[in-house]
């Protein structure tokens, strides 16, 4: 007997809720604010919690709640040394009896509010949370007991100048009975490659620093952070007790006035430019530099002539020149190349700073390290099945078969054997930039002087067809061996000009094609555009130098001063302009950012001799701008006045 049974469908009859409104944070998303309000519907859709983390991951209800906020938020401390870019552990010390502590705090709060507005001030007494996507999040914990008082800071910002890269800024803040220490140290995944070398790495020092040592005394391996004057007499103590000291553990920075007494860069900007890097002496005068060459006994060793120089530490008078960096004229005024002195530095002592016990340390959470972590061990990634693994060596080490001998020596040899390979990898990457950056420069150079020949070939067509219109000279054609015809074809191809590149469209393309590398201002696209200089190839060709320049320049490898860089490729730089020029006439030279700062575009580029702007042109630019690593061109078009010029 067979029994059939009906299919029915009963529809569903229960009204479904309107959908709740995503609810995201008010401070991060403040143009969603009118989505906040949910729509009524169920108490157990309405109350549901959601959570997105820093890498997309979006966790609704109990799966949110139980991913700290922190994890949530993908903040972490640097683990390993290698993501490591700089650290540093300062004695913070009142001036004028300011509450140290609270200054620290006050400044902090201050820089992560110009880096995003929505972060809340950090208080002494409280711990804060704030996540406004990838670039931008923070986590404040205090902790406070009988003798001690702590407070740890982990804060995620954009590199200041690499596109793309966040930094994780690590600080420890300390105060026991009449002590405050702070300890800051920042890096990045990928470390010193994902901020694209040296230069990035200086360029990522927390420049919150500078701020905390005019309000703090910042004093670390017992000297303050302020700038130390040098007299002729104090140059052999110096040299004998700081430079030839076995136990400086930090490098030195000395900085020598010009032959009038000036300084090249100040000494107070130097000072806060290297405060945890280096400590910075300055020569108070031109004769005090002759006193230090005698004491060194080797002036390739010594520092004259307004140069800086950074002496490591181990440094005695046998050690050859190189090994201590030295940066004269062009190269000291250069904020990039300092910041590439500065990050090698830093890389040179990142591992001499202790991590420091944090707030979970202190409280003896979960988030502590386990006891008997391996070195590499984040924090809180710790398992039951990891921590309870079997250890090598000791009584279990016995129990192993010479199978398992031999697949481990087989497995070192393999590893052995990757690394050599790795190692060869490098060195042929290294070896293959190495010529790609100088077949850029070649077609650079050949790109500058064909562009330069042929604008000196169509000069002299111009002053041939002068003196034939001017004099009927037939002489002309006898002696340069051309007909009638060679000539009409020449004044037909130098008169036809209809798709020739005007010097204003090759501006406003270097501008778009070496974004990377120059900061084209509207001034200099609209002074090219007034401009009747005829040779816009030989600018455009130029531009691709001075973008060339700027990029070799931004990742270390320049190696030598601009002027020389570029008289390489075959282009006339000039430094800048005369020191006695009246400010009347300075005013010219003067350019407004598009952050609003005004800054002194001085030098400059000279294509050609003439003061006929149709031959002559000069492109005004600075490369001395701090938080700036590319070339800003203000102007380029018709010489500026000068004391020698009208």
């Amino acid at each position: 007997m067979k029994t059939h049974f009906a299919h029915t469908s009963t529809p569903n009859t229960t009204p479904r809720p309107p959908p709740t409104a995503y609810r995201l944070p008010p401070t991060a998303y403040p143009q969603y604010l009118p989505l906040m309000t949910s729509t009524p519907g169920s108490p157990a859709r309405r109350d549901r919690e959601e959570r997105i983390t820093a890498t997309g991951i979006r966790l609704i209800g109990a799966a949110g709640r139980m991913v700290s906020d922190a994890a949530a938020a993908g903040l972490a401390r640097p683990a390993h040394e290698d993501d490591l870019l700089y650290a540093a552990t300062f004695q913070l010390r009142p001036r004028l009896g300011t509450a140290t502590v609270n200054q620290a705090l006050a400044v902090l709060s201050e820089a992560m509010g110009r880096a995003h507005s929505g972060y809340r001030p950090l208080d002494r007494d409280a711990g804060t949370t704030d996540v406004f996507g990838r670039f931008h999040a923070a986590q404040w914990q205090v902790a406070t007991g009988a003798e001690q008082w702590t407070g740890e800071l982990l804060w995620r910002h954009p590199h200041p100048t690499v596109p793309g890269v966040a930094l994780t800024t690590h600080a420890v803040l300390s105060e026991r009975p009449g002590l405050a220490s702070l300890t800051v140290r920042v890096g990045a995944p990928g470390g010193l490659q994902a901020v694209c070398g040296p230069v990035g790495v200086g360029q990522a020092y927390p420049s919150f620093l500078a701020d905390l040592n005019r309000t703090v005394r910042l004093v670390f391996d017992r000297i303050d952070a302020d700038p130390r004057v040098l007299g002729e007499r104090d140059i052999e103590d110096f040299v004998s007790t700081v430079l030839v000291g076995e136990d400086r553990p930090a490098p030195v920075a000395l900085l020598a006035p010009t032959e009038t007494g000036e300084y090249l860069v100040s000494p107070s900007e130097l000072a806060e430019e290297l405060i945890g890097v280096a400590h910075v002496y300055v020569m108070d005068r031109h004769p005090t530099t002759y006193r230090l060459s005698d004491a060194l006994g080797d002036r390739r060793l010594s520092c004259y002539w307004g140069a800086l120089r950074a002496y490591l530490p181990g440094f005695s008078c046998a050690d050859r020149p190189s090994v201590h960096p030295l940066l004269v004229a062009d190269r000291v005024v250069d904020p990039v190349v300092r910041a590439q002195v500065r990050g090698t530095l830093c890389l040179a002592g990142r591992g001499r700073i202790a991590e420091p016990a944090g707030v979970d340390e202190l409280r003896g959470s979960a988030h502590a390290r386990l006891p008997g972590a391996g070195k590499g061990d984040t924090r809180g990634s710790a398992t039951p099945s990891a921590a309870h693994s079997s250890p090598v060596g000791g009584e279990r080490e016995v129990g192993i078969t010479g199978k398992t001998r031999l697949v481990r020596e087989t497995m070192d040899r393999l590893e052995r054997r990757v690394d050599e390979a790795l190692g060869a990898l490098d060195r042929l990457l290294g070896l293959n930039a190495t010529l790609v950056d100088e077949i850029t420069a070649l077609r650079a150079n050949n790109a500058v002087r064909g562009a330069s020949a042929t604008g000196l070939e169509r000069r002299l067509g111009d002053i041939e067809r002068l003196l034939r219109e001017q004099f009927g000279l037939v002489a002309t054609e006898v002696a340069t061996g051309t007909d009638d015809e060679e000539i009409q074809g020449l004044d037909a191809v130098e008169e036809d000009d209809s798709d020739a590149t005007t010097l204003a469209a090759a501006v406003r393309q270097a501008a778009v094609a070496h974004d990377d590398a120059l900061l084209v201002l509207d001034e200099a696209v609209r002074t090219a555009e007034e401009s009747p200089y005829r040779d816009a190839d030989r600018a455009a060709a130029v531009l691709d130098a001075m973008a060339l320049v700027a990029r070799r320049r931004q990742a270390g490898t320049l190696g030598t001063s601009l002027r020389d860089a570029f008289r390489d490729l075959g282009v006339d730089y000039r430094r800048g302009i005369s020191d006695g020029m009246p400010d009347r006439m300075r005013q010219q030279y003067m350019a407004r950012l598009p952050n609003g700062e005004v800054v002194e575009a001085a030098e400059h580029i000279a294509l050609g001799v003439s003061y006929d702007p149709r031959h002559c042109l000069r492109i005004y630019f600075t490369s001395r701008v701090p938080a700036e690593p590319r070339f800003v061109i203000a102007h380029v078009g018709r010489h500026l006045d000068g004391l020698s010029t009208t």
